[in-house]
């Protein structure tokens, strides 16, 4: 019983830290069409979990789905840093520019073909 007592403080503690940030970001993503197959996310940032970054090459999948449309989960490891993000298939952008969010802020984001808007609710709603 101490040692679980223990371990929930130690964990506390840490998160009041700030060291022991670990989250989950969604980001949702909008195609009309329905036409997914070939998109992916590119991710980058400080805050990604170990390993959740992605090269251009290798893009993270939309695994999941809801009413909304596809949606990839991000790993991060520290909730207040900023997380880039392009959504692409091969060299076509979805749009031009880079686009960023802070999962602390906002830990799901919902992104429609063509608009360059980072919605932090769901704009369907």
């Amino acid at each position: 019983m101490n040692t679980i007592i223990g371990r929930i403080a130690i964990a506390l503690i840490l998160c009041a830290a700030g060291i022991a940030n670990a989250a989950t970001a969604i980001v949702h993503y909008q195609r009309p069409g329905g036409d997914y197959a070939g998109w992916g996310l590119h991710v980058w940032g400080t805050g990604l979990a170990a390993g959740e970054a992605t090269g251009w090459t290798s893009p993270k999948a939309f695994s999941g789905s809801d009413a909304f449309g596809r949606s990839a989960t991000i790993q991060v490891s520290n909730t207040a840093a900023q997380v880039g993000f392009v959504i692409h298939s091969g060299d076509l952008k979805d749009t031009a520019n880079d686009r960023f969010f802070v999962p602390a802020n906002s830990p799901e984001i919902w992104i429609r073909q063509g608009d360059a808007t980072v919605h932090t609710s769901n704009p369907s709603s």
